[in-house]
C-alpha cells in the first residue's frame, strides 16, 4: 500500500474483475438483428442524404457546390473498350463521404458502374439478383486480396473461366467487377458477407503490383490502393489502354485536389485532430492548407 501526505494509509484501488471487464465490453458491443442492422443504415444514410442538400453538396461527386468545390465540370466520361460492369459495395461511414474515391467512378460511368451500401435494406437482394448468374458463369470477381485470392492470371487459366468481352461482342454478356469500399478492416467483413449472399461462389482476385497509390488518405502497406486504382490496374492486366488506365488516376488526383482546398479552412493538423473530426478527412497525413493556391 502507499501511503498519504498525512501518513494514513490508503486502500488499495480496486481492480475490476475479468467477469465484470467482459460484461462491460459486452454492453458497448451491442449486436442486431439484419432488420435492426438494415434500419440502423437506413437512417444513417437517409441523415447524410438530408445533411448533403442542407449543405449544398453535389449528389454526382459528393463535394460542396455551394463554396464551388464540385468537380463534376473536371470528370470527363469514361469510355470502355471492354465490356464490364462494375459493383461498388460501399459501407455507409464511405457513402456521401467527399472523401470517398469510387464514387467518382459512379459519376463518369453510370451506365457501367452502381453503388450500392452494405446493410441499406434492399441493396443485398438487388445485388444478389444481378451477381448470381454472372458467378454461376464464371464472369464475376470480386477484387479482393486476401488469403485464398487468385492472381488475375490464374483466375482466368482456370477451367470455365470466361474472358473479359469487348464491348459490342456478339455475346452480349458483361463480365462483372465487385470491389468492397470501406477502410482495410470494414472491406474484410463486407467481403466475408458476400460469401455468404452468394454461397461462397463469388471468386477472390488479388492484383499483384507494388504502386505507391496517389489517393489522398495514407495506405498502411506497400501496393495497397484504392478502390478506382485497383479497378484501372486491373482492367489494365485484361486489356483495356494505358490512356484509360491514366484517365481514372486522374480522376483521383481531381479529387484529391477538390479535398485540399474544400477543408482548407480547418487550417489543423488533420491527422492529429484524429476521429472526433466526424469527418474521414482526418486519415490525410498533412496539413490540409499545404499547397493550396
Amino acid at each position: 500500500m502507499c501511503a498519504s501526505p498525512g501518513g494514513a494509509q490508503q486502500p488499495p484501488s480496486k481492480q475490476p474483475k475479468n467477469g465484470q471487464k467482459q460484461q462491460k465490453k459486452q454492453r458497448h458491443t451491442k449486436r442486431f438483428t439484419a432488420q435492426e442492422e438494415a434500419l440502423r443504415v437506413e437512417a444513417i444514410v437517409d441523415a447524410k442524404e438530408r445533411d448533403m442538400a442542407a449543405r449544398g453538396r453535389c449528389e454526382r461527386c459528393w463535394h460542396n457546390a455551394r463554396d464551388g468545390h464540385c468537380i463534376c465540370a473536371h470528370l470527363e466520361t469514361l469510355r470502355f473498350r471492354l465490356d464490364v460492369r462494375f459493383v461498388l459495395y460501399t459501407h455507409h461511414k464511405e457513402y456521401y463521404c467527399a472523401g470517398d474515391d469510387a464514387k467518382v467512378l459512379a459519376a463518369v460511368a453510370p451506365d457501367a458502374a452502381e453503388v450500392f451500401v452494405y446493410g441499406r435494406r434492399g441493396d443485398d437482394a438487388r445485388l444478389g439478383a444481378i451477381l448470381r448468374a454472372p458467378c454461376a458463369e464464371r464472369r464475376c470477381l470480386l477484387l479482393f486480396p486476401d488469403d485464398g485470392a487468385a492472381t488475375v492470371d490464374s483466375f482466368f487459366a482456370a477451367p470455365g473461366a470466361a474472358p473479359v468481352p469487348a464491348r459490342g461482342a456478339a455475346a452480349g454478356a458483361p463480365f462483372y467487377v465487385v470491389v468492397v469500399d470501406a477502410t482495410w478492416t470494414l472491406a474484410r467483413k463486407m467481403a466475408r458477407h458476400l460469401d455468404r449472399l452468394l454461397g461462397g461462389a463469388l471468386p477472390h482476385v488479388k492484383l499483384e503490383t507494388d504502386v505507391v497509390s496517389v489517393y489522398a488518405r495514407t495506405q498502411s502497406r506497400t501496393g495497397r490502393v484504392c478502390t478506382v486504382e485497383a479497378i484501372a490496374l486491373f482492367l489494365r492486366e485484361v486489356g483495356e489502354s494505358d490512356e484509360l488506365f491514366r484517365k481514372m488516376v486522374a480522376m483521383v488526383e481531381t479529387n484529391n485536389r477538390a479535398l485540399k482546398h474544400e477543408y482548407a479552412k480547418r487550417r489543423a493538423d488533420l491527422w492529429a485532430s484524429g476521429p472526433t473530426m466526424g469527418n474521414p478527412a482526418w486519415y490525410y497525413a498533412m496539413r490540409v492548407d499545404e499547397g493550396v493556391s
